[in-house]
């Protein structure tokens, strides 16, 4: 189960999140978060499955950096494909605090599931 996973608690501003480590062996097809966002767009889904627009993966041991020597609000890290993307305050102090506590996420087995259309991933 998840909560037997290394976690960070993080708070930003008014909102708490709770982050967990898993370790997750498997092969990331990212044209499959396209393809699901647009069938839950064609099936008019409420708008909290669609709300994000884009999907970057970043590798958890990136380094961020700020955007410009006057900000502290606004960063960027490279993604895993090099490219070099905003990241906002939250996902610094998490890559942050991540690298400050060394964890060594345990395996957690899944497998692909595919459901009326939509493509995801499960714990076994």
């Amino acid at each position: 189960m998840i909560i037997d996973h290394e976690h960070i608690d993080l708070t930003c501003g008014p909102t708490y999140y709770r982050v967990y480590f898993p370790f997750m062996d498997f092969d990331v097809d990212k044209s499959k978060f396209h393809s699901n966002r647009t069938f839950l767009k064609s099936q008019r889904a409420y708008s909290y499955y669609l709300e994000k627009n884009e999907m970057v993966f970043i590798p958890i041991d990136s380094k961020t950096s700020r955007l410009n020597v006057d900000s502290n609000k606004i960063y960027t890290v490279k993604d895993i494909d090099g490219i070099i993307r905003l990241a906002n305050r939250r996902l610094h102090k998490l890559v942050t605090l991540y690298l400050k506590f060394n964890f060594t996420p345990k395996q957690l087995a899944i497998m692909e599931v595919s459901s009326n259309e939509i493509n995801t991933y499960k714990s076994v």
